[in-house]
């Protein structure tokens, strides 16, 4: 064996090392979900970047469906709010902020 081929197996052994360790400590990729209901409407007011990452949640982690009308739906996702922002919490003993709820 040429020294570059050790060397190429050597690199090789050590880049998998992490993954042979994820797997034997139960790692695994979360997959899809199974949700007891098939269709889902989403109601309420919420913003538009909240709908379209709801609806890539729900339309790429699960089996089920979005449905336009609600009478359609096995179940309503109603959002009543939809707040930004952040209310202080502590702060350190030079009165800066140490922690914020979001």
């Amino acid at each position: 064996m040429s020294v570059n081929t050790v060397r190429r197996t050597v690199l090789s052994l050590f880049a998998l090392a992490p993954f042979s360790g994820l797997v034997a400590c139960g790692y695994r990729l979360r997959g899809m979900v199974d949700l007891p209901f098939k269709v889902i409407a989403i109601t309420g007011s919420p913003s538009p970047p909240l709908r379209a990452d709801l609806q890539t949640s729900i339309l790429t982690g699960t089996d089920a469906k979005i449905a336009i009308n609600p009478k359609d739906a096995d179940l309503i996702l109603d959002i009543t709010s939809d707040l930004n922002g952040r209310e202080i919490l502590a702060y350190n003993s030079n009165g800066q902020v140490s922690a914020y709820r979001l």
